[in-house]
């Protein structure tokens, strides 16, 4: 059965990607993907049969998020070949502390439980004020879950001794682990810092073991095909699988467009793959602004934490607004409302591969955890 549906995917993919971009032909895509993929079909079917039944119990839930992102800093220590990051054209810079609790104490006010760290690109250990910004949330009673993606790179062992002392809060680590040895890391990860990667991550592992009342959940997530990994580094990988100390994930070297600015030729060089299965089709509203809207590092909110490089879904500056104020204001619900018309869509909406309807029924939206917990 799951050779059926690892077949499947890669049938769709290809149709996706020779498909998805061109306009007089994108129907056959969206017929094909109705016929083969059952999540496709249904979440289609929602959106006919409960266009407003959806739409209106997702706006029940606002102002409040699922989750709130924070870009403490939009720079980066890496230059993947999956990302953009050396493209983008806005300006560098990092929240301050006063602006971040301000917020902070804002979200509290509105029933906010969960925050994230992972910025649209950069890395979190790339922000100066990463480990002042968890204290923080640490000393707040109602903030429960914190959560972010690294690629190591900065994961210092002073922080990680630091990360195991805060005992108020559910740290959810994932780990963007760029290749079994130095020649394939280096490609993919765009730095030569593999060895520099392990050694951080050996004495994370040695320490979840010493320190088991921890309260980090740590999830590495191999960015290439997996393969037969044999060296001491894999047997303390494997131990502390097997101790349920370390969740383990794999994108088996399979990507997506990022918007449209990662193409097949820009991974061809490291054997990855595009990945164009999409997880629901294009009808009603996307998710995310609902699930995991971002507040930038110049003070701006953005409706999306995902693949928004140059940030053109800015929807209020909380520098001037009140986060409860702008969450669902009048900018917010015009950029929700704008996927009901396919002409009015921006363009970065149009080109992203992540969109996941709010008519998915697999979606997020549809979960009742993070600030969502009864």
């Amino acid at each position: 059965m799951l050779l059926i549906k690892n077949v499947v995917k890669k049938i769709l993919s290809k149709i996706n990607f020779h498909l998805h971009d061109k306009e007089s032909i994108s129907y056959l895509a969206i017929f094909f993907n109705y016929i083969l993929n059952p999540n496709y079909r249904k979440t289609y079917n929602n959106y006919l049969v409960n266009k407003n039944t959806v739409i209106d119990f997702v706006e029940s839930r606002t102002p409040l998020p699922r989750s709130l992102y924070f870009e403490g800093t939009n720079v980066c220590n890496a230059d993947c070949v999956f990302c953009p990051y050396s493209t983008m054209k806005r300006t560098k810079t990092t929240m301050t502390m006063d602006f971040f609790k301000d917020i902070v104490n804002q979200y509290i006010d509105i029933g906010g439980q969960s925050i994230g760290f992972t910025p649209i690109v950069g890395d979190p250990f790339a922000d100066k004020f990463l480990l002042n910004r968890i204290d923080y949330l640490n000393s707040k009673q109602k903030i429960k879950t914190v959560s972010f993606y690294t690629n190591a790179i900065a994961l210092k062992p002073k922080h990680i001794d630091q990360l195991v002392k805060f005992k108020n809060l559910d740290l959810i680590i994932s780990i963007s682990y760029g290749g079994h040895d130095k020649e394939t890391f280096n490609k993919i990860m765009g730095v030569d810092k593999f060895d520099l990667v392990q050694k951080n991550l050996i004495y994370l592992f040695k320490t979840l073991k010493s320190c088991p009342d921890n309260k980090l959940n740590i999830k590495l997530d191999f960015r290439f095909p997996d393969k037969k990994k044999n060296s001491e580094f894999y047997e303390l990988v494997n131990e502390v699988i097997s101790k349920k100390l370390v969740r383990i994930d794999s994108l088996e070297g399979n990507y997506d467009t990022f918007g449209g600015r990662i193409t097949q030729s820009d991974l061809d060089k490291t054997g990855l793959k595009l990945n164009m299965t999409y997880p629901s089709p294009k009808i009603g509203p996307c998710e995310i602004p609902f699930t995991k809207p971002l507040v930038l590092a110049n003070g701006f909110l953005n409706a999306c934490a995902e693949r928004d490089l140059e940030t053109d879904l800015i929807v209020a500056d909380l520098r001037k607004e009140k986060l409860s104020d702008a969450l669902y204001g009048q900018k917010m619900k015009e950029f929700v409302y704008s996927f009901y018309n396919k002409s009015e869509i921006p363009t970065v909406c149009k080109e992203c591969s992540v969109y996941s309807s709010i008519y998915n029924p697999n979606g997020k939206i549809t979960k009742s955890n993070l600030n969502w917990m009864n």
